[in-house]
């Protein structure tokens, strides 16, 4: 990137009074005090490095823009400026003030007002936060830069941001200070949440020409939450209609801020804008993202969120926008800025009274993604002790994690429709949404199927208010769900939390639903490895409340089942739990069942001869046993 004009011509003033060739340029080359400073012209000696072929680094979002192929604001204005080496000043890009009305959770002090409340955040996070020094008001309007303003005959085009500069109370006079206004073109960046006044209607509407942008970042109960809460969209979308309305010579327009808190919600917001404006954003559009702080740009989310709302959005620019390449955007460690979004969210929901997850349920998926990428202190500090929703993962090779449950599903499944009892709220479509035609999730926890419905919509999630010793101790015997045919049934660590009775009912309910296979997992009584991983976990009182079990004292004895439950070790030859008193809920702080093996595959191929049934151990999760049920030569 070479030949810059905003070098000669331009000049921005932030919110820091830093002197810049432009707004989107972080190359500082003074402070800014008083308009002496804007008369002296040797700060601008830079220029000739641009004209050289040495674009200065501190450019980097023009450099970045273009190598993405998009217009940057150095290519958009190259031929609008008078293309001479001479320091005469016809463009202005200002920040008038931090005053704001709002409070953005991608903003900070700097920018705004509101912030200087809550810019206690930073002590709270282990996160490096950008303008959160600031703890006063800049306003760089007063009589002297007035008188400055008045001055400069060459302008020819002014950029007005803040903070919120329509909320600014000298913003009519510096209107009124600018000269030759009908050769000026006046773009103003708003938030929309201020309504046209007639004194600013009729000083807008002397100016060549008029660009209002409305800055939006999410629609509905999201755009509240981003916002600090004290306006609605549907507001905004009101102000719109009468700015375009009200201003002859204006083009009102929006421009989306991209961020990682609206992805979800993006379909939403742009369906209700284009229904109440006709606007439908361009790629253009989707080039206002958010760079610092990096934890809240959007493409830093993981790749298996990004595909899955590429696959579902059905505007084409979202798409190609949301699939961009996250080297383009200099980001090097991506997991780190997850985790800093997580503490970010977390302390600000706090701060604020908030809580991400009831506004937009689909984040559950990221935060359970942070947390399985090995970082557990970002996990129940959010979620408590809500396990019958959020699995637990115990180590980096037991599928209850979705991340290995995604690998176990690739190794038993191809292409299809699939029956995942147990599937709480849809662990199965975290990364294999795109292979899965059809989805049913049935499960006994209540919370999982309501969770999973919010985040799958168009997926299947049934409630099977069955009784379970862990799960669901307020359960009944109930009938199973009546539910069609799938290609797969699967059952992953179900038959590991009940009696063996339980297993035969189910498998009962499924053997004719299926058109491919069924796979089941269950723990070996022999496999003491898997029992050292609950042995870690309850010894610390972590896994499920439980109290400590002294798995030392497991007997080595050939009994076909062992039930595990509360404090110690129960052995029964019975197949079914009804004679153990466990009706007190307080009396079954756990439950685990382990068979072995070689005579559970014995006892189901004579219940179901006209199956085939197999099992074995695999490398991705050697803590199960997996059993596969295909169909016989008679059933093909």
């Amino acid at each position: 990137m070479t030949n810059c004009w905003f070098a000669y011509k331009g000049l921005s003033i932030d919110q820091d009074f830093n002197l810049k060739p432009c707004g989107k340029s972080e190359l500082i080359f003074g402070t800014y005090d008083s308009p002496a400073i804007l008369k002296n012209d040797n700060h601008r000696k830079f220029a000739y490095d641009i004209f050289d072929n040495k674009t200065p680094n501190e450019c980097f979002n023009c450099t970045q823009r273009e190598s993405r192929g998009l217009q940057s604001r150095r290519t958009y204005h190259y031929d609008w400026f008078t293309q001479t080496k001479q320091y005469d000043l016809e463009f202005l890009d200002l920040t008038l003030s931090n005053l704001c009305n709002l409070k953005c959770r991608m903003c900070n002090p700097s920018l705004s007002s509101q912030w200087i409340k809550e810019s206690h955040l930073q002590n709270r996070i282990d996160v490096e936060m950008v303008g959160f020094e600031n703890n006063k008001i800049n306003d760089l309007i007063d009589d002297d830069f007035l008188d400055f303003i008045r001055q400069c005959l060459s302008l020819r085009r002014i950029i007005l941001k803040g903070g919120e500069p329509l909320i600014h109370p000298r913003l009519t006079d510096f209107l009124e200070a600018i000269q030759n206004k009908s050769n000026v073109e006046l773009q103003i960046i708003t938030n929309g949440t201020r309504k046209l006044s007639k004194k600013l209607q009729n000083l807008l509407n002397q100016f060549k020409s008029i660009d209002i942008y409305f800055s939006i970042e999410a629609a509905d109960k999201m755009y509240e939450y981003i916002r600090g809460g004290q306006y609605t969209f549907r507001e905004t979308l009101s102000n719109f209609l009468q700015y375009r309305k009200c201003l002859s010579n204006a083009a009102v327009n929006w421009i989306y801020t991209a961020n990682i808190y609206g992805v979800f919600s993006f379909d939403s917001l742009q369906k209700q804008i284009y229904d109440t404006c006709g606007y439908i954003f361009t790629s253009t559009d989707f080039g206002q993202i958010v760079l610092n702080p990096k934890f809240l740009n959007p493409l830093i989310l993981p790749w298996h969120i990004k595909n899955s709302i590429a696959n579902q959005t059905p505007y084409k620019n979202y798409k190609n926008f949301i699939t961009t390449d996250i080297n383009k955007i200099d980001i090097k460690n991506t997991e780190s800025e997850l985790v800093n979004f997580f503490q970010y969210t977390t302390a600000l929901d706090k701060i604020r009274n908030d809580n991400l997850l009831s506004i937009e349920p689909k984040f559950t998926r990221l935060f359970r993604y942070i947390y399985e990428n090995g970082h557990q202190e970002c996990y129940p500090n959010l979620f408590g002790n809500n396990l019958e929703v959020y699995p637990v993962k115990k180590n980096s090779k037991q599928a209850l994690g979705t991340n290995s449950l995604g690998d176990v599903y690739d190794y038993f499944f191809d292409n299809g429709s699939i029956l995942d009892i147990g599937g709480g709220a849809g662990n199965l479509l975290e990364y294999k949404e795109t292979k899965i035609t059809k989805y049913t999730s049935i499960d006994i926890s209540k919370k999982a199927i309501n969770l999973g419905k919010q985040m799958f919509p168009n997926q299947n999630f049934i409630f099977y208010n069955k009784k379970n010793w862990m799960y669901n101790l307020k359960g009944s015997n109930v009938n199973f769900p009546t539910v069609p045919c799938h290609d797969y049934i699967f059952m992953n660590s179900v038959f590991t939390c009940t009696d063996y009775q339980d297993l035969l009912d189910t498998l009962d309910n499924v053997i004719k639903l299926f058109n491919k296979k069924i796979v089941f997992s269950v723990f070996d009584k022999n496999n003491y490895k898997t029992l050292k991983v609950f042995k870690d976990k309850m010894n610390t009182k972590t896994f499920y409340k439980h109290k400590t079990i002294d798995f030392d004292k497991w007997p080595e004895k050939n009994n076909y089942i062992f039930y595990l439950f509360e404090n110690y070790l129960e052995i029964y030859d019975k197949h079914q739990l009804t004679d153990i008193d466990l009706d007190n809920p307080k009396q079954c702080y756990s439950f685990l069942t382990a068979y072995d093996i070689q005579w559970l595959a014995n006892q189901l191929q004579n219940r179901y001869k006209s199956y085939k049934v197999e099992y074995e151990t695999i490398n991705l999760d050697d803590n199960f046993v997996y059993f596969t049920i295909t169909k016989g030569d008679e059933y093909v």
